[in-house]
């Protein structure tokens, strides 16, 4: 769910919860990826009946660099969890916030004020130009296959081509 649309939720403009849940998920995605080979280096060192000090050495690398790369998603985790935690369950608060980002005119986002709807006569003359556009398709169409029909267009399977 880490689309652009989804950062321009009205909780994500106030308070960024979107983004660091992203970040959980893809720093998490990171880390995991190290815990893998932490573990295959020490399934290396165990399974052999005498010490490997290169699998030993690079279990180790990679269990350091696994424990970085966790400080990312960690630290995203606990912004969307508790410095932000009282906002997300109040629904009072919520409530405000979305009725304020539905406001008819308004993007809060750009600070530009615009209608959200169209009129009906924005709508209607809006349609009017497709159903012109649609009726020239037609017409064209017509006259195509009349110009087929007048000259001799061979039929697949009766030319010497095939």
């Amino acid at each position: 769910k880490c689309k652009k649309s989804t950062f321009r939720s009205p909780l994500n403009v106030v308070k960024g919860i979107q983004e660091s849940l992203c970040t959980v998920d893809i720093g998490g995605a990171v880390a995991y990826i190290g815990q893998v080979v932490t573990f295959i280096n020490l399934i290396v060192l165990h399974c052999k009946d005498f010490l490997d000090i290169n699998a030993l050495c690079a279990g180790s690398i990679a269990a350091i660099t696994t424990g970085t790369a966790a400080i990312a998603p960690y630290g995203a985790a606990v912004h969307a969890a508790c410095a932000n935690n009282h906002f997300l369950k109040t629904p009072k608060s919520q409530a405000q916030l979305s009725a304020l980002w539905n406001s008819p005119g308004y993007d809060p986002v750009s600070g530009l004020k615009h209608p959200r709807r169209l009129t009906e006569e924005e709508e209607m003359a809006a349609k009017q130009p497709l159903k012109e556009s649609l009726a020239q398709i037609a017409a064209n169409r017509e006259t195509l296959e009349e110009l087929k029909k007048m000259t001799d267009v061979p039929k697949p399977g009766n030319t010497e081509a095939d």
